[in-house]
């Protein structure tokens, strides 16, 4: 490689000009602007990277109008700044609490007091990653050092380590390990004010992070779906308590869906907005791993999304409810790293599901396998057998003034599949409901097998459910 020849001018304007003699061939250079912060940079095309540039043109910058710099990176702490930076909590927290953190531990991020200096927060120098060996103890020569790659967002205060030395696709192995952020007199991370880590805790700058905590044993298990519920958000509270007493569904999630053949009996509300999901374990999962396709409407749009640790269960809320329609509910499994379901060692959901022939939980034990469920919804539909005809009105119209609470018996007694819209009680409303939608009928045809590309996992191959129609359980 030749040595290169060139040199930079600075005028008195602002401008700048790159100028190119003879020479500067068997070179690979960068070639621009930067203001040193590793965001804001302006190469030049042709320049940057060629691997000759003898006796190129000269190149020149000129400031856009209105702007009286550009450069060195912007002080922008405060001269009056006198509290350092700390650490104020970890993801897990058994990091920080110099506890336990989940098995196959893949991320370690750190929480700071106040935004970072960009440099120090991306410096891989700045952090250290210790496991114990084969012996099983620390500061011994069978100590394994794990390279950590920093992730940083300039002006956030939060940093995410990627914890590298591992074999693809799994974390740090189980035992105990030491994680050190550094805040000395050598290399340490600074505020934006440049005041060092207090990693110490004492209150003033220039110490140490330091946290010794175990790993506990990699889990393998893949999370599954335990349970699915519809659910209205307009059901009164005696609806959903009745669904609970009578064993079809839950006083909080809504009516249970079954398994085999009855899965796929027409849900004969017209209010159904919302769907529930309960997972085996404690899950990641995102409002946009649940997709809701249909015959009638092709991708149903969901308002809203909870997520409760306690119950491992996920909760989505429709913009509007389901009209007639067949539809096929489908949640993202986060298989190696794609978006979708996930547990918290980072094994996609194990999602394949068999319609109208399947149990609870889901899966072939192998994480990875989006789940596909078919669901029927046929407001007014109380036989659910697919139509809506006279013998749906028939069934409202004798259980008029059945509840919950005066539930009657034989074929004039309260059931849930006649109370459409879920108020607790049997009335001329639903009938009307019903009359309303008299000669209504399921599609004829399926929603379509989309492919997985949608949710970036595994092809999804969506087993036939027929419309299975039954009395079973009539008078519920």
């Amino acid at each position: 490689m030749e040595s290169s020849n060139v040199s930079a001018v600075l005028f008195n304007d602002g401008r700048i000009r790159f100028d190119y003699g003879v020479g500067n061939a068997g070179l690979t250079p960068t070639v621009g602007l930067s203001m040193g912060d590793g965001e804001h940079v302006r190469l030049v095309p042709g320049y940057d990277g060629a691997a000759s540039l003898t006796s190129a043109g000269s190149v020149s910058f000129n400031l856009a109008p209105g702007t009286v710099d550009v450069g060195a990176y912007e002080f922008r702490g405060r001269s009056d700044d006198a509290t350092p930076p700390a650490i104020s909590a970890t993801t897990p927290a058994g990091v920080g609490a110099a506890g336990q953190a989940p098995g196959d531990l893949r991320q370690i991020g750190l929480t700071f007091t106040e935004p970072l200096n960009t440099p120090d927060a991306r410096a891989t120098a700045n952090y250290r990653l210790v496991g114990a060996g084969p012996d099983g103890a620390l500061g011994t020569s069978d100590d394994v050092i794990y390279p950590l790659t920093p992730r940083f967002a300039q002006g956030s205060n939060s940093v995410t380590l990627d914890v590298g030395g591992v074999p693809a696709g799994r974390g740090l192995p189980a035992g105990t390990y030491r994680l050190t952020v550094f805040g000395g007199t050598l290399t340490a991370v600074h505020d934006l004010s440049g005041l060092p880590l207090d990693g110490d805790g004492n209150g003033t700058g220039g110490g140490d992070y330091v946290r010794v905590f175990t790993v506990g044993a990699s889990d393998a298990a893949a999370p599954r779906v335990a349970a699915v519920w519809a659910d209205g958000t307009g059901w009164s509270s005696s609806f959903r308590s009745f669904l609970q007493t009578t064993g079809v569904g839950n006083s909080v999630f809504g009516f249970a869906v079954p398994v085999g053949a009855a899965q796929t009996l027409a849900l004969p509300w017209t209010n159904v907005n919302r769907f529930r999901v309960r997972f085996s374990e404690a899950v990641n999962v995102a409002q946009g791993d649940f997709k809701l396709f249909g015959v009638n409407v092709a991708d149903y749009p969901v308002a809203s999304f909870a997520y409760n640790p306690a119950t491992f269960t996920a909760t989505w809320t429709l913009v509007s409810p389901v009209k007639a329609d067949k539809v096929s509910l489908r949640l993202a499994s986060g298989l190696a790293g794609a978006a979708g379901v996930k547990d918290l060692a980072g094994n996609g959901l194990d999602g394949e599901w068999n319609n109208a022939a399947g149990a609870f939980p889901s899966g072939d034990g192998s994480p990875g396998g989006v789940f596909a469920m078919r669901l029927n919804v046929l407001p007014g539909d109380a036989n659910r057998d697919g139509r809506v005809t006279p013998l749906d009105l028939l069934r409202a119209r004798v259980s008029v003034g059945r509840s919950t609470t005066n539930r009657g018996a034989g074929t004039s007694a309260y059931s849930a599949f006649n109370d459409v819209d879920g108020d607790g009680r049997i009335s001329a409303v639903d009938v009307a409901l019903i009359n309303a939608r008299s000669l209504t009928r399921l599609p004829s045809a399926d929603p379509a097998a989309l492919p997985a590309a949608l949710f970036g996992a595994r092809p999804i191959e969506e087993s036939a459910a027929g419309d299975a129609a039954s009395d079973l359980l009539t008078g519920l």
